[in-house]
C-alpha cells in the first residue's frame, strides 16, 4: 500500500513536467523581452550617449538587433541553455562566470536565513499551539503581527546599530568565505540572515500554529493520549506532520521573498552576492548582465515551487493533483 502511494506521487510529479517546460519557456521569453521592450535603441542605452556611431552599428549588429525578433530569441535561448547568457559590456566579463562567483554568497545567505527561520518558527509554533490561548500564545501572536509589519531594511539598521555599532560582536558589513575563515563567515552572515529571514518566522510561524491548533483538537490525537503517549510524542510524530503541509507549501513560496529580499540586504551589508550585482547592473544600464540575472532568478523560483509541490505530494501521496 505505502509503495501504491509513493509511486502514486512520483507519477503526478512527472505528469507535471510539461507544465514546467512551459512555464520555464514563457518566463525566458519575458526575460528575453527586456531588451526590446525598453524605449529607444538598447545598443545605444548599453554603451551610453558618448558612444560613436560605429560603437553603436557593432553593438547592434552583435545583438544582431536587424533580425527578426523570433529567430534572435531562439538564438538567445539556445546560447542560454548552453550556459551561454551573453557578456557584460560594462565589465567584460561573461555573464554566466559573474553570476557563478556570487552565486555562493546568495545561496548561503538564502540557506541560512530560511534554516534559522524554519527551526525558530517551529519551536514557537508547537508551544504556541500546545498552550494556545495562554499568555504565551497571546504574547507570540501579537509579536509575529509586528514583527511582519517591519521591514527587513529596517531591521537591518536596527541589527547594524545594536550588535555591530555599539556592542561591536558582529561587522556591519563585508564578506568572509568559509574556505578562507569558517567562523569569519558565520560572522558575516548572522546579521544579514536574521534581517532577511525575521519576516518568515513570523509567517511559518503563523501557518503551523494555526494548522496544529486545528490537528491537537481531533479524535487522533485524544486516542493518542488515551493510549498514554508522552506529550512530546504527540506534538511530533502525531500532530506536527499532518500539520506541515501547508508549511511546506508556504516554504516553496516564501522563497521567492527571500530571493526578492536578498537584493536589498546584500546591498546594506556589501555582500558580493547576486542581488548586489542585479543592483549594480541596473545602476549601470548593464543590459545583458540583467537579461542573465532575471532569467537564473525567475527559474530558481520557479524550480524551488516546482520541488515543493513534488514535495507535497511525498508528504502525504493520498493527496491528488485536484485536491490542491
Amino acid at each position: 500500500m505505502g509503495n501504491d502511494l509513493v509511486s502514486g506521487a512520483l507519477s503526478r510529479t512527472i505528469r507535471r513536467v510539461p507544465r514546467l517546460a512551459l512555464t520555464l519557456l514563457a518566463v525566458s521569453f519575458l526575460t528575453f523581452m527586456l531588451t526590446n521592450l525598453l524605449p529607444g535603441d538598447p545598443a545605444l542605452t548599453l554603451l551610453g550617449e558618448n558612444a560613436s556611431d560605429e560603437q553603436i552599428e557593432a553593438l547592434r549588429l552583435d545583438l544582431r538587433l536587424d533580425e527578426p525578433l523570433l529567430a534572435r530569441y531562439v538564438q538567445w535561448l539556445g546560447d542560454a541553455f548552453t550556459g551561454d547568457l551573453g557578456t557584460s559590456y560594462r565589465t567584460g566579463q561573461p555573464v554566466t562566470e559573474a553570476i557563478v562567483e556570487r552565486l555562493p554568497v546568495t545561496v548561503e545567505l538564502g540557506l541560512v536565513s530560511l534554516a534559522m527561520s524554519l527551526v525558530v518558527s517551529i519551536l514557537l509554533a508547537v508551544w504556541s499551539a500546545y498552550r494556545a490561548g495562554g499568555v504565551v500564545d497571546r504574547f507570540l501572536t501579537t509579536a509575529s503581527f509586528g514583527l511582519m509589519a517591519v521591514p527587513n531594511f529596517l531591521l537591518a539598521l536596527l541589527l547594524v546599530i545594536v550588535f555591530a555599532v555599539r556592542l561591536g560582536w558582529l561587522p556591519a558589513t563585508g564578506w568572509v568565505r568559509f574556505s578562507e575563515d569558517p567562523i569569519g563567515n558565520m560572522k558575516s552572515v548572522i546579521l544579514p540572515a536574521i534581517a532577511l529571514g525575521a519576516n518568515e518566522v513570523a509567517v511559518f510561524m503563523r501557518v503551523l500554529r494555526s494548522d496544529m491548533v486545528t490537528t491537537l483538537r481531533q479524535d487522533s490525537i485524544t486516542m493518542a493520549r488515551s493510549k498514554g503517549l508522552s506529550t512530546r510524542r504527540i506534538l511530533l510524530f502525531h500532530a506536527f506532520r499532518p500539520s506541515s503541509l501547508s508549511l511546506v507549501t508556504i516554504v516553496g513560496v516564501q522563497v521567492g521573498a527571500i530571493i526578492g529580499g536578498s537584493v536589498i540586504i546584500e546591498t546594506m551589508f556589501a555582500l558580493p552576492g547576486v542581488g548586489r550585482l542585479l543592483v549594480d547592473s541596473i545602476a549601470e544600464r548593464d543590459l545583458i548582465t540583467v537579461q542573465g540575472l532575471a532569467l537564473v532568478i525567475g527559474v530558481s523560483v520557479i524550480l524551488v515551487n516546482f520541488l515543493t509541490d513534488s514535495l507535497y505530494s511525498f508528504i502525504d501521496p493520498r493527496i491528488r493533483d485536484g485536491d490542491r
